[in-house]
């Protein structure tokens, strides 16, 4: 069943231009200030309201410097609600990870951007998602938020890594799906007890190991063309 034919039998939110469907599940690239509100919403409850990691506002949406220059990517329930999302920013522009996450690398981060890496960060996944497969599918929302983070570094901005600062059980995680992931600097402990770390992810090489990239090509039976 073609892309379009299975959209009509779900009630997505309007103004949404489909990239893949993954199960029950809808994936694309945030376009319309309706999706970036949404994803900036999620990221509102689970930054803010849940890990207290930034202030609450009174709109209830969590957004940074970062977003003007970042490519959002949003992963939506059949009902329209928000799931996860996730962002990509190219080496042009500066990183989360430079700025507020310099004690995770060792040596200059000039040198991992000249590397082709673009910077993947803020993934935000409601709680009963982030273990638990996506309804008719093999994939977790993890795993769709990060596959489409590596294609759209590879096939649109023409990179070949990409740089996460995740935890470091996360990395563990990655690694023994096959993803070809290098730490690269220290562990470092956040003021709440969190232990995070960065590491840069070989596109071209977890392309054809990372069992994930497997799943999502079997299920949409194409690769991914970002817009």
């Amino acid at each position: 069943m073609s892309i379009a034919r299975d959209l009509e039998k779900k009630e997505f939110s309007d103004n949404i231009n489909p990239v893949i469907n993954i199960g029950e599940f809808i994936a694309y690239f945030a376009e319309t200030t309706e999706q970036l509100n949404k994803a900036y919403r999620l990221r509102h409850q689970v930054f803010c309201e849940e890990l207290g990691w930034v202030p609450t506002n009174d709109f209830e949406l969590e957004s940074d410097e970062f977003d003007a220059n970042a490519k959002i990517i949003c992963v939506e329930n059949a009902q329209g609600e928000m799931v996860g999302t996730h962002r990509v920013i190219d080496a042009d522009y500066e990183w989360m990870c430079e700025k507020y996450f310099a004690e995770t690398i060792s040596g200059d981060i000039s040198d991992i951007k000249q590397e082709f890496t673009a910077e993947a960060s803020r993934i935000a996944i409601v709680s009963d998602h982030r273990s638990s497969k996506i309804p008719n599918s093999d994939m977790t929302v993890q795993e769709v938020l990060l596959v489409m983070a590596m294609e759209y570094a590879w096939n649109s901005l023409k990179k070949q890594n990409i740089l996460v600062t995740i935890t470091p059980l996360l990395g563990v995680v990655f690694k023994r799906r096959g993803g070809a992931i290098r730490q690269i600097g220290p562990i470092v402990t956040m003021d709440d007890g969190c232990k995070i770390a960065s590491y840069q992810v070989d596109i071209e090489v977890s392309k054809d190991t990372y069992t994930p990239y497997a799943k999502f090509h079997q299920e949409t039976q194409e690769y991914l063309k970002a817009c």
